[in-house]
């Protein structure tokens, strides 16, 4: 994968929307629950340096690296012509 800045800004961007939907399903769910305290998730986001990291630094394991990027780049595909799976 090459590792532009642009690239990896906007897989970031896109990451951030996962993590925010998911942050927002999260709540919900704590919600339908009766949580007195709904946005206590304990969930952090990773910063824009750990996620450079994750996705370009070395790993052990890089099929779950290349689906996690799959799953950012759904409904984008336009965007990342390259990384699209067979």
């Amino acid at each position: 994968m090459e590792a532009s800045v642009a690239r990896l800004g906007r897989l970031y961007e896109l990451y951030q929307q996962h993590f925010g939907q998911l942050r927002a399903d999260v709540i919900a769910i704590n919600r339908s629950f009766g949580s007195r305290q709904p946005e206590k998730t304990w969930a952090e986001p990773l910063n824009r340096t750990e996620f450079e990291s994750l996705i370009i630094g070395p790993t052990d394991e890089p099929e779950k690296i290349r689906r996690f990027v799959q799953r950012l780049i759904r409904g984008h595909e336009h965007e990342f012509a390259d990384l699209r799976v067979a």
